[in-house]
């Protein structure tokens, strides 16, 4: 695989940047030399009661009774997804206008109720908001949720939605639900979550450095890296602070310059923009 001329440095960015005063966001991170967002589209991160697609502003997503958490209600009528669209292409042109290429990204989930009205609203956003690409976060609700996965997988390349990305836990790569999706012809990213934190050491799970090592052994294992994808490594730019033996800035350019040393990575990915534009972003934009 050729080395790309130009390393992504990109973020996630959560709604209310993108659909609240989009410019301002958009101005700060070009300052920080950011090349690419992932717009998040949606909020479906509860598998229990998030399972219904929804773009954030068709007034599908609401508070619960009991105010603890989210809940997905029904299916958005025509004029609720129209406004939906507007706000995302609306926030697209504002990144755009700063020079940053934007891509959209949505959890997923592997029931044809889930996919079918997805890629119906996908499509049109993509054309309009001029999307580079989309993102698929194939976290619990995908991995989870009892399913055809390669059915879905299917609907999902047969709803042309051009370039496609997945991101994932780093346990779960190899995983067969994980490869039903990347295995797609459409798909030429995979972005393994590798976010080591403060809270992450603590309970004695991911640590900076081994983390970004592990992605990377076992992306080489992978079918996805024989079927010609590349790597865009997913860093976590929250928690850097108070890791033992490390300083933020210290936590940060190891972990940076562990995940540009592990195979086919083609640049980083941070989650997410709001902790980018905080006390790390000066620190992150440093050490690219």
């Amino acid at each position: 695989m050729t080395e790309p001329t130009t390393l992504v440095r990109g973020t996630w960015v959560p709604s209310l940047l993108w659909r609240r005063k989009p410019e301002v966001a958009a101005s700060a991170l070009a300052k920080l030399q950011v090349t690419d967002v992932w717009l998040c589209l949606n909020d479906n991160s509860d598998r229990i009661n998030c399972p219904k697609w929804h773009v954030f502003g068709d007034s599908v997503l609401r508070p619960q009774k009991d105010g603890k958490g989210l809940i997905t209600v029904g299916r958005a009528g025509m004029a609720q997804r129209a406004k939906a669209r507007a706000r995302v292409v609306a926030g697209a042109e504002a990144f755009r206008a700063a020079g940053i290429q934007v891509h959209g990204m949505t959890w997923i989930r592997p029931e044809a109720a889930f996919i079918e009205p997805m890629i119906e609203d996908l499509a049109p956003i993509v054309d309009e908001a001029g999307l580079a690409s989309i993102q698929f976060d194939a976290e619990e609700p995908w991995v989870l949720t009892k399913g055809d996965h390669n059915a879905a997988a299917l609907m999902i390349h047969e709803g042309s939605l051009g370039p496609l990305s997945v991101t994932c836990i780093v346990s779960r790569m190899g995983h067969h639900t994980i490869e039903s999706l990347a295995s797609l012809p459409s798909v030429t990213h995979v972005m393994p979550q590798a976010y080591a934190t403060k809270r992450s050491v603590e309970l004695g799970h991911a640590r900076p450095v081994k983390v970004q090592e592990m992605a990377g052994n076992l992306w080489t294992k992978s079918p996805m890296r024989l079927a010609g994808k590349a790597q865009i490594m997913g860093l976590a730019a929250y928690g850097q602070a108070g890791i033992p033996n490390h300083t933020q800035a210290k936590a940060i350019a190891s972990q940076f310059k562990a995940a540009l040393a592990q195979p086919d990575v083609e640049g980083t990915c941070y989650w997410s923009a709001r902790s980018l534009l905080g006390a790390a972003g000066p620190i992150i934009a440093a050490t690219w």
